[in-house]
């Protein structure tokens, strides 16, 4: 079907956009000839979509989209803590299907989206998935549904399935209406890979959003059979890896004291969870633990799940393409490896009073998980504490 003129140029703006995306992982932000290419190209998408309507679903699309809806597995922890590493390896499993961009609901979009008009919600948000699936996080892979043809656009489908799930989902979980634009999201992109049709095999959807820990509340009583996955790692290599990235993308890292302030409260959250066993709704992973027993870890974590323990729970992808990792540290091996690299020195970047600072923020915390505390007077606390207030970073 040729849904008119802008059917048409989408190939045209598809191989503009890719033309701006960068060869190697960005070091910085993105440039404005690319965001300006993919604004063009999303809008080209929507547009399309919109004059050819909503995807139509039948009886049995509908039973399995709202039924897989209730099921979602949230991986959480603090930015830069191991989340996109255990999204990745999920990714390939046939049980699951896994959003291959940061959700960020709760933490970012919900407001944006809420500040809109009724009638721009909807496609605010889908064209801000478009984009990711174009370009999740300026590393490859790119184009997660495929390229568009003459004939064919998975951009488009994907946009039409959101056109019909979404005003569905608004309508049938009332008392979850916060997320329901972005369960919307979760059914249309686990409708687009592969097969026409959400797929009988998927047992739960996937999104992984550092920091959603932070509302396990709200998640669990809007979707009572949500399971949560809290990854934890070494706050010192936390906090080294957000100062390495900070200072490579803004050229400063100026938000130290938000970022103590996040990581001790994740921390927090997992020793007041974590200590609950026999647990059916929450797990704890050590990202050093992942990383040297994996075998060990990723079976905990399908046992959780409830889902086989497959070869492609240790296989990184991203839409089933080798995943690069995404870290602040040089790396060793390929994209689709999975290596350890969690017991090298993670604090070379750190003065003596940055990992004074840590262990007064995250001390306690981090000791209960089991990593090595640094000793430090009450007073001595105090004072760096209200050293990092007065000095205004962050």
């Amino acid at each position: 079907m040729i849904f008119s003129t802008l059917q048409a140029e989408i190939p045209e703006l598809e191989e503009e956009l890719d033309r701006r995306l960068p060869a190697f992982r960005l070091e910085g932000r993105p440039s404005t000839e690319q965001l300006s290419a993919a604004d063009r190209w999303s809008k080209a998408v929507w547009a399309t979509a919109e004059e050819a309507g909503p995807y139509p679903l039948d009886s049995a699309d509908l039973q399995l989209g709202l039924c897989l809806a209730e099921r979602p597995v949230f991986v959480c922890g603090a930015h830069r803590s191991g989340t996109t590493l255990v999204r990745d390896l999920l990714d390939g499993h046939p049980q699951l299907s896994v959003l291959p961009s940061e959700g960020s609901f709760l933490t970012s979009l919900r407001g944006k989206i809420e500040a809109l008009p009724r009638a721009e919600k909807l496609g605010f948000l889908g064209r801000e998935w478009l984009c990711r699936l174009a370009n999740p996080i300026n590393q490859a892979p790119y184009w997660l549904l495929d390229r568009t043809t003459d004939s064919h656009s998975p951009y488009v489908r994907f946009a039409r399935m959101l056109l019909a799930w979404g005003p569905l989902v608004e309508g049938h979980f009332e008392r979850k209406k916060a997320l329901s634009p972005h369960i919307a999201i979760a059914l249309s992109y686990a409708a687009c890979p592969g097969a026409p049709g959400i797929r009988p095999t998927l047992q739960r959807w996937v999104d992984k959003t550092p920091t959603n820990e932070f509302h396990l509340d709200r998640l669990w009583s809007e979707l009572p059979a949500a399971k949560i996955i809290h990854i934890v790692r070494d706050p010192v290599a936390v906090y080294s890896s957000r100062k390495r990235l900070e200072e490579r993308m803004l050229g400063s890292f100026a938000t130290a004291k938000s970022v103590l302030e996040e990581i001790a409260h994740s921390l927090e959250i997992a020793v007041q969870n974590g200590s609950r066993d026999g647990r059916q709704d929450y797990l704890l992973v050590r990202y050093e633990d992942l990383t040297t027993k994996p075998e060990e870890i990723m079976g905990q974590i399908a046992s959780f799940l409830e889902i086989e323990l497959a070869p492609a729970l240790f296989c990184p992808t991203v839409a089933t393409m080798p995943s690069y990792p995404n870290s602040s540290f040089p790396q060793r091996g390929e994209a689709g490896s999975l290596f350890s690299d969690a017991n090298g020195d993670r604090s070379g970047n750190l003065t003596d009073r940055e990992q004074e600072l840590v262990a007064a923020y995250t001390g306690d915390f981090a000791e209960a998980l089991g990593y090595p505390r640094k000793p430090l007077a009450v007073h001595r606390k105090w004072l760096l504490k209200a050293s990092l207030r007065l000095s205004g970073t962050g």
